[in-house]
């Protein structure tokens, strides 16, 4: 297996996949936030005797996109034209019959895509270049950047066996003795804390400050992965500029330890009227649910649902033991909709529970409501609360209020 295979297509039939050799192949990769620029250029040199019609196979990451694309034979430059497929491939099969030099761009699976090329002259040089477009991934805390180097075989279904051929290319079965480098340029607008491969740390070069890697005379026998990492002290944004684009990216610390975390006091209201049953009755209970496992056991809670009229979970702030969570997940679930919407005194009732100073409160409102009716029913509520809603209807929409009322 190589990193990319040529079929030839002569007059009497298909060559073997050598009759092309690659002889080089190099990925300049340019990384800029979470989008990394490819320019990956391969070079063939045509051994044979008469015109010829080459399909290179190569693979490519799933999410990437080749936005350019250029082939130069000899001293002829074909440069590409994005175009639906159907009509690239008439174009395409024109030029070829009228004997021009020509070249199509196609992809054949999410990670496999083919470059045809028309009439190639015995004895030229083949040069391509591709300009590939693919998103940076986030794994465990770090950024990952994959470059398939590899088209493996693959299972192809009866249904599509008449591209078979394509997917799953002839290769050469000794060791061609290609070798492939690569180089990585990172920019993630602020210091690098960690680079690493997972798959090629032999062989590679980590350049001081950490923001570029090179990798020279590598086999193409196994993908290639690059991962790195980013350490600011607290939460950070910058602004990337790219040619005639600029990308505004935000990173943060971290999440810091269970044990570290300021005790917080958080207290739910939920809305049980009749006007949220159904889907948005289940959304509100699956973010209390969400709620109540996230807490720590210095943290306190209380939970307060409202109809025409109002209960509470705990009568007052409950410590987050594990007995106090499993029984208000219980108490939660049997949440039932109807009657009518009388919010003000669940409000209310939650803004004017007494307060730790030793502690954060956060006060969470399940459903959405209008601080107005609040403040004129209670004149004199100042101080800043938060409520979050989750459900609008039912659209997956958070909206913030602040309100709040002073202490007794």
């Amino acid at each position: 297996m190589i990193a990319g295979v040529m079929k030839l297509a002569f007059a009497m039939g298909v060559a073997q996949a050598s009759t092309i050799p690659l002889e080089s192949s190099r990925y300049d990769v340019r990384v800029v936030g979470g989008v990394a620029e490819i320019e990956l250029e391969q070079v063939f040199s045509n051994t044979a005797t008469e015109f010829i019609e080459a399909v290179y196979t190569f693979p490519l990451d799933g999410g990437a996109a080749i936005d350019d694309m250029v082939i130069e034979i000899g001293q002829r430059e074909i440069v590409g034209i994005i175009k639906e497929r159907d009509q690239a491939r008439k174009d395409y099969e024109q030029a070829r019959a009228k004997g021009r030099a020509a070249g199509l761009s196609e992809q054949q699976r999410a990670n496999v895509f083919t470059q045809s090329i028309a009439n190639i002259p015995p004895g030229e040089a083949i040069r391509v270049r591709l300009h590939v477009v693919q998103p940076i991934r986030r794994v465990d805390g770090a950024y990952e950047l994959a470059i398939p180097l590899v088209v493996g075989p693959r299972f192809t279904p009866q249904a599509d066996r008449g591209d078979k051929s394509i997917v799953n290319p002839p290769v050469a079965i000794d060791d061609p003795g290609v070798m492939v480098s690569i180089d990585v340029d990172i920019n993630a607008g602020m210091s690098i804390a960690s680079v690493e491969s997972p798959t090629h740390s032999e062989g590679m070069a980590v350049h001081p400050g950490r923001s570029r890697v090179t990798l020279d005379g590598v086999r193409p026998n196994s993908d290639f992965v690059l991962r790195w990492s980013v350490d600011p002290s607290e939460p950070t944004a910058m602004a990337m500029e790219q040619d005639a684009h600029v990308l505004l990216r935000f990173e943060a610390p971290d999440a810091v330890p269970s044990a570290a975390i300021v005790p917080r006091e958080l207290i739910w209201i939920i809305d049980t009227s009749g006007s949220q049953q159904g889907l948005p009755m289940e959304m509100a209970k699956a973010a209390v649910h969400q709620g109540l496992a996230s807490m720590n056991p210095s943290d306190r809670f209380e939970l307060i649902q409202f109809a025409d009229g109002m209960s509470r979970f705990g009568g007052g702030l409950v410590s987050a033991s594990d007995d106090a969570i499993e029984q208000a997940a219980l108490w939660v679930s049997e949440l039932r909709a109807s009657g009518g919407t009388n919010m003000v005194d669940a409000v209310y009732g939650a803004l004017t529970i007494p307060e730790d100073p030793d502690r954060e409160r956060y006060v969470t409102n399940a459903t959405y409501w209008r601080p107005s009716r609040i403040i004129s029913a209670r004149p004199g509520c100042l101080r800043l609360v938060w409520a979050t809603a989750p459900i609008d209807g039912c659209c997956k929409k958070w909206r913030s209020k602040g309100v709040g009322c002073p202490p007794l």
